[in-house]
């Protein structure tokens, strides 16, 4: 296996462990939000995200992509532009399952989330922080 897969293999797996982490985060408060607070499902997806999107940064630039780059402004404009599209994909996804397909909004919300992981990935790894 050649230096640079494994690099990109062992950065794709601190990625993994970090989503991980942040995903069960963002379930946890998806479900407060629901079912304790009673806010809609829609509205505590994006408070769950925005919140857990924006120490995701921090942990995505310094653990995983161990980038010390001091342009920490632009990185997180482009990351919350990657965020942002995630959200927008992530919420039409919501929307349409729950509602005209009747399952589940947890059901859907981890369903959506292994669908956009890999496009993430791929986007901080080849332009964020490269």
């Amino acid at each position: 296996m050649k230096k640079e897969n494994i690099f990109i293999f062992k950065r794709f797996i601190k990625y993994f462990l970090v989503a991980l982490f942040f995903f069960l985060l963002y379930i946890f408060w998806l479900r407060i939000l629901t079912d304790v607070v009673w806010l809609n499902y829609l509205l505590s997806a994006t408070i769950s995200f925005v919140v857990t999107g924006i120490w995701w940064f921090l942990f995505q630039k310094y653990y995983t992509f161990n980038n010390k780059s001091k342009k920490h402004t632009k990185q997180l404009m482009l990351f919350g532009t990657f965020l942002a599209t995630w959200l927008l994909f992530d919420l039409l996804i919501l929307k349409i399952w729950v509602k005209y397909l009747g399952l589940h909004y947890l059901y859907v919300a981890v369903f959506s989330k292994w669908i956009t992981f890999m496009w993430n990935f791929l986007m901080n790894h080849f332009f964020n922080f490269k």
